[in-house]
């Protein structure tokens, strides 16, 4: 067997000429140590995605070949000789994520060990210290066999919890045990174990596949509700000895008050196919998050997904036949490569797993949702190489996506890293040079569309250290999901003002924003002919149910901008409008979240010299549509809604009751610092509802409202919001 040290001495670089893919140019890090996965991030913390390498390799002695080795990028796309974590490292899956919230990347692996006839997973976490200096935690163990982890906010309290799927018996067996732990972190990125189940995964029709456990899971928030969800690919053996094969089930896993207790199947019948690598993404554009993995049956390898059919929760998987003259597929991910406001497939595949065959690398071009074109594809390797995950980034920062795969070598025990840089045409939109900021490129500041556009092309692009995921807001709505740093997308849009906000968090959580404002049809709308302030809705004297539109603009003196534009509810400042331009006149349109009753509004338009217009206006609200349940113990957050994006102050909007008398007051939290106190002054209702402003500075915020029963004990509730 040949030494790491050998194996990692004849690290060499070589260009690849792919004249069947001429959009992308390809460069080979051969003799590296044998891995078979990796991950991308911005280790060492200076603004260019690196690459971690990592997974076990067991060579025919029975010995572990590998270890985990990072590539850092020197911002060109070029990658150096690889690093090696310390400890023990010899991950099965693995991720690159901030688990102490410093700022500096870190890594959290799971690995496998044996204590006599128990198989046991260990979960470590590997501190980095700053520029890729690690430490390594002690590692946190639970029974069974580690297969695959998602890390997120699970428990909403601004730490990152590891969540990890798998197997309790080996599969050779084929009497296995799904295996679900997750581990809470205390903020220092020491874990414990928080939950363990063995849920059932089994087709809901029942059969002869029913001895099912997970492969693969991913993560998002699918519903848009501000939880920490997950999509499990299971691999499924028979029950019955005189059935032969393997199938698969498709479960999402819903977030809970109580942790993760629902698991529901997304079809209806198990499948030939089993799947590996899911990535979560907005693979449609659709503005709601879809899944991607590879899926193989017995010499026929796809691309499967999972996408949101109706803007609520059904989902639909597909396995089409994009790929079916590939007998394995390796790995699979999309991005806009060409440009086109679609998201391209890329895949990677061979003859089969582990056996000798050369890679062969395909771009499938979208067509728009779920269709694609014929690939192009391209031969790397050598003759005993094969096909593992596919990777995205913008690695040498020029605005375009690239990707990166692994060719292991099952004749030289050694792995080559491929790099395909996207030479596609010019960038979309440059990212900006400043670290830690982000740019919309179009539509630009103050642009005006014709009356009747219905969908808007939008491009932009974030310079974040140790970026996560970006996230576009339409008018405070979530309208796009990518976890990529380049933004290309279209956007529906009606007639009227409209503004656009791009949010860029960092793996801490830690969150950066760039906005734009926009026309479509005419300018005008709530504009008064003279200069003044202009209140169009809510109207006086008016009656509204549920959420409240304000329509409002102003027009400044001649010679004088706007520069922004105050709502005050009840006298109290609920919402500011920024003028973006120096412009005479300023509209906007924005919901509000209003307590039942009656009340009054006033606007105020802000001018350069620091003069100011108003206007007011009386209305009713007779429900908002924010109640809780009389006469139990609950409180319930209406506004701001978990994970949105508001300007401040915000106003929270929260609603409680119990089975004392009545409500005495509550009390608002912002990241456990008490900010507002309203007391009840009419103990006879069985339900407080309370409309509150609170000032908070930018960034990501956990929020808490406490409810104090007249008896005695409290009642609360809790989320996570942004602010710009």
């Amino acid at each position: 067997m040949r030494s790491l040290a050998v194996l990692l001495a004849g690290l060499c670089v070589s260009a690849v000429s792919l004249s069947a893919q001429t959009n992308f140019s390809g460069k080979t890090y051969t003799n590296l140590a044998p891995t078979s996965h990796l991950a991308i991030g911005d280790i060492n913390g200076d603004n260019y995605p690196d690459i971690l390498i990592y997974s076990p390799i067991i060579d025919q002695t029975g010995s572990t070949l590998s270890h985990a080795y990072v590539l850092y990028n020197d911002g060109q796309g070029n990658f150096g000789s690889p690093t090696a974590l310390p400890g023990t490292a010899l991950f099965n899956t693995a991720r690159i994520v901030d688990m102490n919230g410093d700022s500096y990347p870190d890594v959290v692996g799971c690995y496998n060990t044996v204590s006599g006839n128990t198989n046991q997973l260990n979960v470590v976490v590997e501190i980095n210290n700053g520029g890729g200096n690690f430490s390594e935690l002690p590692p946190v163990s639970a029974p069974g066999i580690c297969r695959d982890m998602a890390v997120g906010d699970v428990y909403r309290d601004g730490h990152l919890a590891v969540i990890t799927v798998g197997y309790a018996e080996p599969a050779a067996q084929q009497q296995v045990t799904p295996v679900f732990d997750v581990f809470s972190n205390d903020g220092s990125g020491h874990l414990t174990l928080a939950q363990s189940s063995t849920p059932s995964l089994d087709s809901p029709n029942g059969g002869n596949y029913t001895n099912c456990a997970p492969t693969t899971v991913t993560a998002g928030d699918f519903q848009k509700n501000g939880n920490f969800d997950l999509i499990l690919a299971n691999r499924c053996y028979p029950t019955n000895p005189t059935v032969s094969g393997v199938f698969s089930t498709f479960f999402y896993v819903s977030q809970g008050s109580s942790g993760y207790t629902s698991f529901s199947p997304l079809r209806n019948t198990e499948s030939e196919d089993i799947v590996t690598n899911l990535k979560t993404l907005d693979l449609t554009h659709s503005g709601s998050l879809d899944f991607l993995g590879a899926a193989n049956r017995t010499g026929q390898g796809h691309i499967e997904w999972g996408y949101d059919v109706n803007n609520g929760f059904e989902y639909q998987v597909g396995w089409p036949d994009y790929g079916s003259s590939i007998p394995y597929v390796g790995g699979a991910a999309a991005a806009d490569f060409d440009g086109d406001g679609n998201n391209d497939l890329v895949r990677s595949g061979s003859s089969a797993p582990r056996t000798f065959s050369q890679v062969t690398l395909s771009v499938l071009p979208g067509q728009g949702g779920t269709t694609w074109g014929s690939a192009v594809s391209t031969t790397v390797g050598t003759a005993s190489s094969y096909a593992t995950d596919v990777m995205v980034a913008d690695f040498n920062r020029d605005g375009k996506p690239d990707y990166a795969t692994l060719l292991p070598d099952t004749g030289t025990q050694t792995t080559t890293l491929y790099v395909a840089t996207n030479i596609f045409g010019s960038a979309v939109c440059t990212a900006p040079a400043t670290p830690n900021t982000s740019t919309i490129c179009t539509p630009t500041k103050l642009q005006q569309f014709a009356a009747g556009t219905t969908s808007v092309s939008v491009t932009a692009a974030s310079n974040i250290t140790s970026f996560a995921h970006n996230r576009l807001y339409l008018d405070d709505s979530t309208v796009y999901d990518t976890d990529s740093q380049s933004v290309s997308t279209s956007i529906s849009v009606t007639d009227g003002n409209h503004h656009l906000v791009l949010v860029s968090w960092n793996s801490s959580g830690t969150s950066f924003t760039s906005s734009t404002d926009f026309t479509v049809g005419q300018p005008g709308g709530c504009l008064k002919d003279s200069p003044g302030a202009s209140l169009c809705s809510p109207t006086q004297l008016g009656t509204y149910s549920g959420q409240i539109t304000v329509n409002a603009g102003d027009r400044a003196p001649s010679g004088l901008a706007v520069t922004a534009i105050r709502v005050y509810i009840d006298n109290l400042a609920v919402y500011t409008s920024y003028n973006p331009g120096v412009t005479s006149t300023y509209q906007f349109s924005h919901n509000l979240n209003v307590a039942t009753g009656d009340h009054v509004m006033v606007i105020v338009g802000y001018h350069s010299d620091g003069s100011a217009d108003s206007v007011s206006a009386y209305f009713t609200v007779t429900n908002n549509g924010c109640s809780a349940q009389a006469n139990q113990n609950n409180l319930v957050i209406c506004a701001p809604q978990p994970s949105q994006q508001v300007g401040s102050p915000v106003t929270v909007l929260a609603s409680a009751s119990s089975t004392s008398p009545y409500i005495a007051a509550m009390r608002i939290y912002v990241d456990n610092n008490a900010l507002a106190t309203v007391y009840n002054n009419s103990p006879n209702d069985p339900v407080f509802t309370i409309q509150q402003p609170v000032t908070i500075p930018s960034g990501t915020h956990h929020v808490v409202v406490v409810g104090y029963p007249s008896s005695g004990g409290y009642v609360s509730s809790s989320e996570q919001i942004v602010i710009q």
